[in-house]
């Protein structure tokens, strides 16, 4: 195997590379380097305690997007005001339910000022792996938003229906105009549906039963009828991801199709979260998960073959313990890609799509410490996607500004290109020079070297 990692290593190394490989040798890096996709990661400390979740959205009206952290090592929420460039100002904090593991930012009372939802699990913030027993009480808190970037001092609270509630999304589900939540129970093997009332209450929840384990659920169109539709990503036992299919009421979603072994439809080692998007442009919608014990430490991507059924899952190598995923296209060549945080792995993984379903070799960025969850956003008005990580261990959130030209990106500003399993790495400076050094490789068919589908 040729490994060329410049942090730490001399040059010469690749020089070496190089000349083995009947290309010369290295005297200085390209003229024309690959622009880097991603800025260095800006850390900014939460003020709470093991943030688990975070969104982004306009807290206060000025037209900028600000964070928001749900941090349930201490119970806390965390806001921090964006400057508009990118930047953010120092957390402002206040207790939330018991044990918070999401948010979700939205207009819960219609009155066209932004509010906050957050789920919290009860009284215990241990998951064990592969335990699913516990019955604690989940809980949804709203908090409506005076459009100031202040929040009312008692929220509107009530149980989820579920036990050990985690993750929840927020949309309009039944099709009467006013935003809904769907939340992932992981103590009972079940989502519940709560149905918005208009004026920041639910109405009381309704749940089905799902995989072994849920941990998060997406909201989209999966069937192609305009009805929104549920993924569910089991997280323990059966390691599937499970969809509903939505009739525009609560009443008639039916029972959901699970991914799991039997269906041969199985994803990789206990998925975390879920992703939907359309990732080989046929205009119907994928999924993606984030595997975190998968021993690939991978993402697994299902396409999509219409009617609300999916191909058999295939994995894409990610980093270490990937929880988190999301889609957009980061180097603005019209394919969707995929990133995911990597929680022992530090950093994140971006996986540039080929437009056909497929990825290239991840770029890694690094962040704060264990990082527990990705989101996308335009945060410094250049229309084009950033990233947001929740570092749980770190107890921070790190911000990275796309820096790639329209058109095109690549690695560098610190990340670390992965050519594949057991072929080449090249860690930081001279990006361009793995890629050459890869494709060489490629065209000469070595047989001395394994190859890896990345």
């Amino acid at each position: 195997m040729v490994k060329v990692r410049y942090a730490g290593r001399r040059l010469a190394v690749a020089g070496a590379a190089l000349a083995a490989l009947g290309l010369g040798s290295l005297h200085a890096p390209a003229a024309h380097a690959a622009a880097p996709l991603f800025g260095a990661a800006a850390t900014y400390d939460v003020g709470g305690a093991n943030p688990a979740s975070v969104a982004i959205g306009d807290l206060n009206g000025d037209g900028k997007p600000d964070l928001v952290t749900v941090n349930n090592g201490d119970s806390t929420l965390s806001m921090l005001l964006g400057n508009g460039d990118g930047t953010f100002r120092a957390p402002i904090t206040r207790t939330v339910g018991s044990v918070p593991y999401s948010v979700a930012i939205g207009d819960l009372n219609g009155d066209g000022k932004s509010d906050l939802a957050v789920i919290s699990a009860g009284t215990d913030n241990s998951i064990a792996a592969g335990d699913t027993s516990d019955s604690n009480a989940g809980i949804v808190s709203a908090f409506l938003g005076d459009g100031s970037g202040a929040f009312a001092s008692a929220p509107l609270t009530r149980t989820t229906g579920g036990a050990f509630s985690v993750y929840g999304a927020l949309g309009d589900l039944n099709g009467d105009g006013k935003p809904d939540l769907a939340v992932a129970n992981y103590g009972g093997n079940t989502i519940s549906l709560l149905a918005g009332n208009g004026d920041g209450t639910f109405i009381t929840p309704t749940t089905r039963t799902v995989g072994t384990g849920p941990y998060s659920v997406a909201i989209g169109d999966l069937n192609g009828d305009g009805k929104p539709d549920l993924a569910v990503a089991n997280a323990y036992g059966d390691n599937s991801v499970s969809v509903l299919p939505g009739g525009g009421a609560f009443g008639s979603y039916d029972a959901p199709t699970s991914f799991g072994a039997s269906a041969s439809y199985a994803v990789g080692t206990t998925p975390r979260a879920v992703a939907i998007g359309d990732l080989n442009g046929d205009g119907k919608p994928d999924l993606a998960t984030a595997n975190a014990a998968d021993t690939d430490n991978s993402v697994s991507v299902l396409l999509g073959v219409g009617g609300g059924a999916f191909g058999v899952a295939a994995g894409q190598r990610s980093g270490s313990t990937p929880v988190s995923v999301a889609i957009s296209d980061f180097d603005g060549d019209g394919k969707p890609d995929l990133v995911a945080a990597n929680a022992d792995g530090n950093d994140l993984s971006v996986l540039p799509g080929r437009g056909n379903g497929t990825f290239s070799p991840v770029v890694r960025f690094p962040v704060g410490l264990g990082p527990d969850a990705v989101v996308v956003g335009d945060l410094n008005g250049d229309g084009k996607p950033d990233l947001v990580a929740a570092n749980a261990q770190g107890n921070s959130v790190s911000v990275l500004l796309n820096q790639s030209p329209n058109g095109g990106g690549g690695g560098g500003g610190g990340a670390t290109p992965e050519l594949g399993s057991g072929e080449l790495l090249a860690t930081g400076l001279v990006p361009a020079l793995a890629l050459l050094l890869y494709r060489r490789r490629r065209t000469l068919r070595a047989n001395t070297m394994p190859r890896t589908t990345a």
